[in-house]
């Protein structure tokens, strides 16, 4: 498939080789091109793509909705700063916890396991540089590594967090799957 635009056409091979070709791409009596093929929805439908076939690289997010990754379905509750301590450890010396805290639910149709990794976090600055992700993954309420075998349907609370110092201007946390996967960002402009 295209990375951006409509889809013209859908194509099946059978294991004989034999291939099946559908035209989704149809000009109606004005001679305009319609496609049968449902556009993406708001927000991730690139807005410059009047077609909605074209999906943003990151997706502006909203707190409590959620967005579909690879195999769950994720949505952050919520984004705070802390002096708290984390695993028995405060914040170094003029630092903080950013700390969020993040919904997935098992969307893959069957048994999925969930680790660390299964959903990468990123926190940028006002300048665009990436703060480094310490790759830990809690559960919500407790300071345990969050692991779980999860059923399709079933939901996990589990908590990230990044060590940042208490007046840099945050832009934004992130979320995906994958390296390669969207990524749903949520603006921290007004953090404080």
């Amino acid at each position: 498939m295209p990375a951006k635009g409509a889809i013209p056409k859908l194509m099946f091979q059978s294991r004989d080789k034999l291939v099946l070709r559908y035209q989704l791409l149809q000009k109606d009596a004005k001679g305009n091109y319609i496609n049968p093929v449902k556009p993406l929805p708001a927000p991730i439908a690139d807005p410059a793509d009047e077609t909605g076939a074209t999906a943003l690289e990151v997706v502006p997010a909203q707190l409590g909705a959620y967005y579909p990754l690879r195999d769950v379905g994720a949505k952050v509750e919520s984004i705070t700063l802390s002096d708290d301590p984390i695993q028995g450890r405060a914040p170094s010396k003029g630092q903080r916890y950013l700390v969020a805290i993040v919904t997935a639910r098992n969307d893959s149709g069957g048994k999925f396991g969930w680790a660390w990794s299964t959903i990468k976090a990123t926190l940028t600055d006002q300048d665009g540089g990436d703060i480094r992700w310490n790759g830990t993954c809690l559960f919500a309420s407790r300071d345990d590594d969050a692991r779980a075998d999860l059923a399709p349907g079933q939901e996990l609370r589990v908590r990230y967090f990044f060590p940042v110092p208490p007046n840099l201007p945050l832009k934004a946390f992130g979320i995906q799957q994958s390296s390669t996967g969207r990524v749903y960002a949520y603006d921290l402009t007004n953090l404080k």
